[in-house]
């Protein structure tokens, strides 16, 4: 079985994962594989950077690449969970594979917002509740123009 995992920023995602993981599936994440990516690069690990080099690798290579670097990794014959789902055209690849299937997870925007401010990631977070509307706007968008 192969279990993708995509949703909002702060939603859950890891805690499925780690759920999931302890139950005996192997994990992939396609962040990692960005974040291995500037590290080779030798840029820092910053949302905006992460955000940028995958932009620019789905251009180059298609919409559906990291899924595609994910899979050379995957073994069909365990149990994997991806993680770090953002594109139709990853979601694509994946759906090729017979045993994959895809968890949506969500929590309500005010909790997310909590979560973001109480973590720092990558460097950056949202100020205000404001920006991190606006942020999570700008992300919806640039998933729906990266079919």
């Amino acid at each position: 079985m192969i279990i993708g995992v995509t949703g909002y920023m702060a939603s859950g995602k890891d805690t499925v994962v780690e759920y999931l993981i302890k139950k005996g599936f192997k994990h992939i994440s396609l962040s990692d594989i960005l974040r291995a990516e500037l590290k080779s690069r030798k840029l820092e690990v910053t949302r905006k950077n992460l955000q940028e080099i995958g932009s620019n690798l789905r251009e180059h290579f298609g919409a559906g690449y990291l899924a595609e670097r994910a899979m050379l990794q995957i073994d069909e014959k365990e149990d994997w969970i991806i993680s770090s789902i953002g594109t139709v055209g990853e979601i694509n690849i994946l759906k090729k594979s017979q045993k994959f299937n895809l968890i949506f997870v969500d929590a309500p925007q005010k909790e997310r917002y909590k979560r973001i401010k109480a973590r720092m990631r990558e460097k950056e977070r949202a100020k205000t509740f404001a920006e991190f509307k606006k942020s999570e706007a700008l992300e919806r968008i640039a998933i729906i123009d990266n079919p």
